[in-house]
């Protein structure tokens, strides 16, 4: 009697550790600002441009969607270090003014409030963090416009000349006082519409930046924004 074999096929096996791998990519988080943690950084070369940058990932650290992950590069090009440096004085990690040796190592775990906005991408919508907010500077800033409000209330009011308070009837003016007072009024709503101290924010290319008025020189104004200055027209700014 013929013996009946049982044939095993061979199959090509491989073996994957899914821990901690989200499901298509990551999740889209809602617009806003976001708590998120640095989780890792890796220093990399741009395949068609050659240049160096450092790619973040961040993770949630609060609220609903605490865990979710979140990636930004930031390049290590001169002209575009104002992200990194920004990036840092938002996380609160000293900044030096010259030259600087930066232990990524040191990076890991830091905390900072971030900017996420979405983007499309390959006809899917993804995360984009387009700002990292200082929030000691906003604080700060903050203060000092309070501050500032609060002067010009305990100031007290200014009295006319040449008449005691509570004296009897204003006189009859002057055609001529009556047309010079009519103008005095038409000029004071023509008072600038920003101010010194003022917050405001504006766009660098598609990054929006916060800061505060240092300088207002007719249509010409600077604003600080962390340790950096900008010098731009009042029309490129608006109230924060």
């Amino acid at each position: 009697m013929a013996t009946r074999k049982t044939v095993k096929k061979k199959g090509n096996i491989i073996q994957v550790d899914f821990t901690g791998v989200e499901s298509g990519g990551g999740v889209v988080l809602p617009e806003g600002p976001i708590q998120l943690e640095v989780s890792d950084i890796s220093q990399e070369v741009g395949q068609d441009s050659g240049a160096a940058y450092l790619a973040f990932e961040f993770t949630v650290s609060e609220g609903q969607y605490e865990g979710k992950k979140v990636w930004d590069n930031m390049s290590l090009s001169p002209k575009a270090l104002w992200k990194l440096r920004g990036f840092l004085e938002a996380a609160e990690f000293e900044v030096e003014g010259g030259i600087q040796d930066i232990d990524l190592d040191e990076l890991i775990g830091l905390n900072v409030t971030a900017e996420i906005s979405h983007e499309m991408y390959q006809g899917k919508k993804k995360n984009r963090v387009t700002n990292y907010i200082n929030s000691s500077a906003e604080a700060e800033a903050e203060e000092e416009v309070e501050e500032e409000a609060e002067e010009e209330e305990e100031k007290p009011a200014k009295r006319g000349r040449g008449r005691p308070a509570g004296s009897g009837k204003k006189k009859p003016k002057p055609a001529e006082e009556e047309e010079e007072a009519e103008v005095e009024e038409e000029g004071e709503d023509d008072e600038p519409a920003f101010k010194v101290k003022q917050k405001v924010k504006f766009k660098d290319g598609k990054t929006t930046i916060t800061g505060v008025i240092t300088e207002l020189d007719g249509d010409n104004v600077t604003v600080k924004a962390g340790s950096d200055e900008y010098e731009m027209g009042v029309e490129d700014i608006e109230a924060a």
